[in-house]
């Protein structure tokens, strides 16, 4: 009897290292598929992002600044913001998570009139003085010490890159 019952324990083992076996090579199937479906979407990806044109944001020094314009009659003072970055950016939705080009104020974004900022910074509504250039603020989106002018297509605004320049401001 003693030698059945160690046939049967010695055949359990075999079974048992069988299952296991099969256990293992069932998981390391499901890793090698995981594997090549994780390397087909990031071929895919790759793909797609060589159709797409390249973008890129360009650092650059301050522009010359222009000369301020003369004091007009009858309007306020110009306020010294101090130093901001400047960006630019369009009205698709990668910008601006819309596309309609509306502002924050309810105009229509335009290009050399409107810029976004920071309301607690720059109240809306207000003339913004940039190298020389008065400017709307009429959107928002931007927080601190940043602004965003408003530029009618995307390459342009993505190629016209960032800048620090000082900034003023007046209620309109």
């Amino acid at each position: 009897m003693k030698r059945n019952e160690s046939f049967f324990f010695a055949l359990l083992a075999v079974v048992g290292a069988l299952l296991l076996a099969l256990i293992l090579l069932i998981g390391a199937w499901c890793s090698l598929r995981d594997a090549k479906e994780e390397i087909a979407a990031q071929q895919e990806l790759i793909e797609d992002l060589k159709a797409r044109p390249l973008t890129v944001r360009l650092i650059r020094e301050d522009p010359e600044p222009e000369p301020e314009p003369e004091p007009e009659v009858d309007k306020p003072a110009w306020h010294d913001a101090g130093e901001f970055r400047i960006y630019h950016y369009c009205p698709c939705e990668f910008c601006c998570s819309k596309s309609d080009g509306i502002t924050a104020t309810g105009t229509m974004a335009t290009e050399g009139r409107t810029v976004a900022v920071d309301p607690d910074v720059i109240p809306l509504g207000s003339e913004v003085l940039i190298n020389g250039v008065i400017y709307i603020a009429e959107d928002t989106g931007v927080h601190g010490q940043t602004i965003d002018l408003f530029i009618n297509n995307h390459a342009q605004a993505a190629a016209m890159g960032t800048y620090l320049t000082n900034v003023k401001w007046r209620e309109k």
